[in-house]
């Protein structure tokens, strides 16, 4: 009687332990869904601050490009004017 006793006393504090471990187990996925959650919203920060710097450069791109653009068609415009110019007057 008493061995039988003893084998219930040595599995008591196992069960014990399986029941903590399946509060653990449910602490530890809330935890880690809050993570995935947390580097979610991060990641898509960071995608719309990458797409807002991406834009601005852009634009910035296009209005130095135009700018170029009318110096070129200027001088370019002068030197025909020049080079028209000088051969009518020979």
């Amino acid at each position: 009687m008493e061995s039988r006793i003893s084998k219930i006393e040595a599995i008591i504090p196992m069960l014990a332990t399986r029941e903590d471990l399946a509060k653990h187990e449910g602490i530890t996925r809330q935890a880690i869904m809050q993570l995935e959650m947390t580097m979610q919203a991060g990641f898509e920060r960071q995608e719309q601050n990458f797409q807002a710097a991406l834009l601005a450069t852009q634009l910035l791109l296009q209005k130095d490009l135009n700018s170029q653009t009318w110096k070129v068609l200027v001088w370019a415009t002068g030197l025909v004017s020049l080079v028209y110019g000088s051969s009518f007057l020979s």
